[in-house]
């Protein structure tokens, strides 16, 4: 079956079919389907991406960003996690669930190592997979990531508008629910009916000109995390600050942490109490840059992943 699967996967990507490549999915042995999407250089070195909250496999995969990580030949791999876009739920998964899920997609791609890039919320299971299963990676790297939870101040090191939304996902969840699901119906006929809220909290010059400039492709973040239902993006935004239910002592291999100065949603605290809370991190704090990236970033980041000196399998 892994053999059929990678043989398929090789003639999409001959025939250039994008929008195919957005829609793939593997079986995992518990029976759930995994949703991700490929893109950039086929024959390049693996990255496998962890989309934020909301978000989903299709954050950085449309045409300009394929664009970019090909011509960076990275060969980038962004996954569902349960319960966004195409992959099914499993109701009490934690963070230390992940990289079971990631070593099962990984086996049915045929990639034995790996490199791993979390963005935001998908930080965290980039350090869990660092945690749990270091001697599948070449690489760790995060991007605008939130930082551990026993960050002093943690709970305020966010936009009050955030925690508002947090307060009430948690305290009413099925109004919560049906205000998103309203949300996401108009946001696909006006994407900016969606992007108010984002305008709210990504202040920097540098993210007002994404939001202006790519309505459409950043309205998907939500659209695409409640394909099914928003319940995967309510239990990952209401558990943010709760105690990680990994090992973060355990995480030993070298991370790269990059992390924008003018970063308005998750600002650069996180980034530098993560590199200090790490036992091996190098933090590259971009001057100027808020949350979100643009292709050539994102691909220039990637590419510094594979060029990383692999680290060992343990003994």
């Amino acid at each position: 079956m892994a053999d059929w699967h990678q043989t398929t996967r090789a003639v999409r990507h001959m025939l250039g079919a994008l929008d195919a490549r957005l829609e793939e999915t593997v079986d995992l042995p518990d029976g759930r389907r995994l949703g991700y999407a490929e893109v950039g250089d086929s024959a390049g070195a693996p990255v496998l991406y962890f989309h934020g909250v909301p978000g989903s496999r299709l954050d950085f995969t449309s045409e300009r960003y394929d664009e970019a990580l090909r011509a960076a030949g990275v060969r980038f791999i962004a996954v569902d996690r349960p319960g966004f876009g195409l992959s099914d739920p499993k109701p009490g998964r934690g963070d230390a669930d992940w990289p079971a899920d990631v070593s099962a997609l990984a086996g049915s791609l045929g990639l034995n190592r790996f490199a791993v890039l979390g963005y935001s919320r998908g930080g965290r299971h980039v350090l869990a997979c660092a945690a749990l299963i270091p001697e599948r990676l070449t690489a760790a790297g995060v991007l605008s990531a939130v930082t551990s939870p026993d960050m002093p101040g943690f709970a305020g090191a966010w936009p009050r508008l955030v925690r508002m939304d947090r307060a009430f996902a948690r305290r009413a969840p099925a109004l919560w629910t049906r205000v998103t699901n309203s949300n996401i119906r108009r946001g696909k006929k006006n994407p900016a009916a969606l992007l108010g809220p984002y305008k709210l909290v990504l202040r920097s010059p540098a993210d007002r000109a994404a939001l202006a400039a790519n309505p459409r492709e950043i309205a998907r973040y939500g659209i695409e995390a409640a394909r099914q239902s928003p319940e995967g993006w309510r239990m990952e935004a209401t558990n943010v600050r709760d105690a990680l239910d990994f090992d973060l002592d355990a995480v030993k291999m070298p991370v790269k942490i990059w992390h924008g100065t003018a970063d308005t949603l998750v600002p650069i605290a996180h980034g530098r109490h993560l590199a200090a809370r790490l036992a091996s991190a190098e933090l590259v704090e971009l001057p100027d840059v808020g949350h979100l990236h643009t292709p050539e970033r994102v691909a220039q980041i990637a590419a510094e992943l594979t060029r990383t000196t692999p680290t060992q399998p343990s003994a």
